[in-house]
């Protein structure tokens, strides 16, 4: 993947390394949703969720066992990003075209086995 000030430059996957284009973490103005984007336990993402992330601006959580996602739709980048922590720690940010395939790339590097 090459490094410009294009979108085209980040689109088409799932992205764990960091990217200076894309933020590590949600922006300080979102509000928090009261609803769950997602669960670990089931795996079933909240469509409501995803149409609130994607107009307003909004992120919400998504909890598992051992960490703990924020989610926010970038609307510049069109992109679905996840900041992972675990106790505590900010230990990677994922960022994905859909919201099936963040999911599935953060339960998979973070989540089951």
């Amino acid at each position: 993947m090459q490094n410009s000030n294009s979108k085209d430059a980040i689109q088409g996957q799932a992205t764990i390394a960091a990217n200076p284009m894309l933020p590590a973490v949600p922006p300080d103005d979102c509000e928090h949703s009261e609803d769950d984007f997602c669960s670990n336990f089931d795996g079933i993402i909240n469509a409501d969720v995803v149409a609130k992330l994607k107009t307003e601006n909004l992120k919400a959580s998504y909890p598992a066992w051992d960490w703990h996602g924020t989610v926010w739709f970038d609307k510049q980048f069109k992109k679905f990003c996840c900041k992972v922590m675990r106790y505590g720690w900010h230990i990677g940010t994922v960022y994905a075209d859909t919201e099936g395939e963040l999911v599935n790339e953060v339960s998979n590097r973070y989540g089951w086995s």
